[in-house]
């Protein structure tokens, strides 16, 4: 419920966020996550916050929740979301079950916001963002027919990568580059 509130809230407040503070801070927040991901370069201080953290702090999750709902709505990113998630150590399977729910879940939320805020101008963008909803499914069922025939290695190697440049994308687009 945090995050449909702060998803709800960052989207009305869209028009207002500076876009270029808002994206130079989403890849700063993309590479920290991949530094304390990874495991091949040791970290000062990782792995003070662990999942037990979480489970233990009922304020902390609503936080999480209602922070990452805010930047979810305000920018269309959900690696907060993905960074709360992976903190909980769950098996694979669950992770990708619980993330794809939740991305289904508050995206179906946004798709509704956004009408109702008049987001979407005169309607072209809603069909925009049904087509792009359909292409993510398409990618979804094609990712699950194919990670059971790669390593899970493989496949977190190349998800740190692609958020690596993910980050520094991100952080060129908010200094103007």
């Amino acid at each position: 419920m945090a995050a449909v509130i702060g998803t709800i809230l960052g989207m009305a407040i869209l028009q207002g966020v500076p876009t270029a503070v808002l994206t130079f801070g989403l890849g700063v927040f993309t590479l920290g996550y991949v530094a304390f991901s990874q495991n091949k370069v040791p970290i000062p201080g990782k792995g003070h916050v662990t999942s037990n953290y979480f489970e233990q702090h009922a304020n902390a999750q609503l936080g999480i929740g209602f922070g990452s709902g805010l930047i979810f709505g305000a920018s269309n990113v959900g690696v907060t979301v993905v960074a709360y998630l992976d903190s909980l150590d769950l098996q694979r399977s669950i992770f990708v079950g619980v993330a794809a729910l939740i991305f289904l879940g508050i995206s179906s939320i946004r798709v509704g916001a956004a009408w109702v805020l008049d987001l979407y101008g005169a309607g072209a963008l809603v069909w925009l963002s049904v087509g792009a909803a359909i292409v993510g499914l398409v990618g979804v069922k094609g990712g699950q027919r194919i990670r059971h025939l790669l390593p899970d290695r493989y496949i977190e190697e190349a998800i740190l990568v692609l958020l690596i440049v993910i980050g520094i994308r991100l952080i060129l687009a908010g200094v103007g580059l």
